[in-house]
């Protein structure tokens, strides 16, 4: 038995019976397309807003290190760059060996200089295994 090809749906004979047997062509909804491509708009528009907003932060911040760590305190030292004469606070936590929060103060940053470096010791409830700057913001 030899296999044969299905007819080419170029004759409209092909074409009816195709039709007879699938239905009719659908055609895709111009308001579902207008629907996606708003949609899409709007999502490359945010990203691109939100990419715009973090690279112009007022504020930047880079935990220098920390040191001295005992089971009731740790010396955290960072640097942040913000507008000079502006007030800013950082949050500064320290975390023990398992990731837990041992530590967490809000640290105001009044230096009227445009760059700080600023020493903290941060108390602690438990030894602490890393200390970090998490965020910052203008008051």
């Amino acid at each position: 038995m030899t296999a044969s090809r299905p007819p080419r749906p170029q004759d409209s004979g092909t074409q009816a019976l195709l039709t007879e047997r699938y239905g009719p062509a659908r055609r895709t909804s111009p308001v579902l397309i207008l629907a996606v491509a708003v949609t899409g708009a709007l999502f490359v528009s945010w990203v691109v807003w939100a990419a715009v907003q973090q690279a112009q932060q007022d504020v930047r911040w880079r935990t220098v290190g920390y040191s001295d760590s005992t089971d009731s305190e740790v010396t955290v030292e960072f640097d942040v760059f913000k507008p000079a004469g502006s007030t800013v606070t950082c949050l500064v936590r320290a975390l023990d060996v398992h990731s837990s929060e041992v530590g967490r103060a809000e640290v105001p940053v009044t230096s009227t200089q445009s760059d700080a470096n600023i020493v903290y010791r941060l108390a602690v409830t438990e030894r602490p295994n890393t200390a970090e700057v998490v965020s910052c913001r203008v008051d």
